[in-house]
């Protein structure tokens, strides 16, 4: 009987945990499905209400780069795991076009030009005569589309075509930067395309000055109207000086203002357009300030002093210097004490490179005194996101440049405030200048800007704006 008794025990107490268990389980169940558009197929999610919810791997897609799930076949709506699910759910993927490199080589090796263009570019718009794919001249190449690689083609001196009208010759210094490649060169080409009878050409200078002066001489040697630069080291503006006024070509330096003391006064042809340096350090203090003020919880340990670090971007960079100076010269001048935790350069202003450093400060022994990250751009602003998020911090976060995916952040509470660095402006300014001074037209003819000579650079500056979520709607 006793033996009876103990096995009638065991197995009612069986029942219980089995009705436990069930009664742990027993939620609601969501299907999530993933709509990938042509990129790899992910199987559909049974989700149970109150687990733990995890993103499957990202979709494939050639040629793009996965940017997100969204809510909307519009991908207006982002998704993140981080919210509770309900519903039964269709998430959308959402994509970036990646970019790749083409040179154009003669058969000697000489390059004749570097650029960068979107996956699926139509290489027939290259004006060029006929392409080979290798440098004895005996494949034709006949694919007409950009694909999924870098991409190296030949041609002879003589295919060269002659461009009518204006031919501007430019350079971004760094494709890898976000800004200029992300917004700044797309605006450049897409103005351009707007205006008859001008041709612009942009290559890659790869954060290589010397690079950057060899294509300048490649520039001169096909015969451009005018030079339209973006410095990689902004005190070799003398030798890019140099190379255009024996030419007698005009030169517009763009986004990086030349700092060597008088050298825009060696050529009467040579302009600057881009930015009064301090502004963006100065609008992004003032919306540090006004968010430090009015959350006094962001004060972790209440001792009034606001412990920050901060992404720089390329040492000596005249903007990364500016910004850096005025963002705590504003905070402190408006009384607030600052200390400063941690402070890292990034010679390419990176979004991984600051997301490595943004993991190194997290695992540290200051990680829990973080109260603000200040970047100099956005691109690094997103990196230092990405591990704030991984390590499951909630630090407010501060870039400069405004671009798309910096409002998107915004509007998502993921990123705090972004200065507008106005780059469509920019560009189309700068493509205005290039086309008054060829023309023998005042230098900023049409143009809603007065040309700043006091200071020797014979700049045209255009100014930065304030973006938070008040207004970061506007700039969509």
């Amino acid at each position: 009987m006793g033996g009876y008794k103990m096995k009638k025990i065991l197995f009612m107490f069986s029942l219980l945990i089995i009705s436990f268990i069930s009664g742990c389980t027993n939620g609601k169940e969501f299907t999530i499905q993933f709509e990938t558009y042509t990129g790899s197929e992910i199987d559909d999610i049974i989700y149970e209400e109150g687990s733990l919810f995890e993103l499957p791997n990202i979709p494939l897609k050639e040629g793009h780069e996965f940017l997100g799930w969204y809510y909307d076949e519009e991908l207006t709506e982002r998704f993140t795991s981080k919210e509770e699910i309900t519903r039964d759910l269709v998430l959308y993927a959402k994509y970036g076009v990646l970019k790749f490199e083409i040179k154009i080589m003669e058969p000697s090796g000489d390059l004749v030009s570097i650029m960068d263009r979107d996956y699926g570019f139509d290489l027939t718009t290259l004006e060029y005569g006929t392409l080979y794919s290798d440098s004895d001249l005996t494949q034709e190449y006949t694919i007409l589309t950009l694909g999924a690689a870098d991409l190296v083609l030949y041609v002879q001196d003589e295919n060269y075509i002659e461009v009518d009208g204006i031919f501007i010759g430019s350079n971004i210094y760094a494709f890898q930067d976000n800004f200029m490649n992300g917004l700044v060169r797309p605006e450049l080409e897409r103005y351009v395309s707007t205006i008859d009878d001008v041709t612009l050409h942009i290559v890659d200078s790869q954060n290589n000055q010397a690079l950057l002066n060899d294509q300048v001489d490649v520039f001169i040697s096909q015969g451009v109207d005018v030079l339209l630069i973006n410095l990689v080291n902004p005190s070799s503006a003398s030798t890019i000086i140099s190379k255009a006024k024996d030419a007698n070509i005009p030169l517009i330096f763009f986004m990086k203002e030349p700092v060597e003391a008088g050298v825009m006064d060696t050529y009467d042809k040579v302009w600057y357009v881009g930015v009064d340096m301090a502004d963006a350090g100065i609008k992004q203090g003032q919306m540090i300030i006004a968010d430090w003020l009015a959350n006094p919880d962001w004060d972790l340990n209440d001792d009034g002093i606001l412990d920050y670090v901060l992404l720089k971007g390329e040492p000596g960079h005249p903007d990364a210097e500016a910004r850096t100076f005025e963002v705590l010269k504003t905070i402190i001048d408006s009384g607030i004490t600052v200390n400063e935790l941690a402070l890292q350069a990034s010679y390419v202003w990176s979004t991984a490179e600051a997301n490595n450093t943004m993991e190194t400060w997290l695992s540290g022994s200051f990680a829990g005194q973080i109260e603000v990250v200040i970047c100099n751009n956005d691109g690094m602003a997103f990196g230092a996101i990405q591990a704030i998020q991984a390590a499951g911090y909630d630090i407010p976060v501060y870039g400069i440049d405004a671009l798309l995916q910096a409002l998107d952040m915004i509007g998502d509470g993921e990123m705090q405030g972004t200065v507008l660095y106005d780059g469509v402006t920019l560009a189309k300014t700068s493509i205005d200048m290039a086309i008054n001074v060829v023309k023998g037209f005042e230098i900023t003819k049409d143009i809603p800007y007065t040309l700043d000579s006091e200071s020797g650079t014979k700049a045209v500056r255009i100014p930065f704006v304030i973006v938070n979520i008040e207004n970061y709607q506007d700039y969509q």
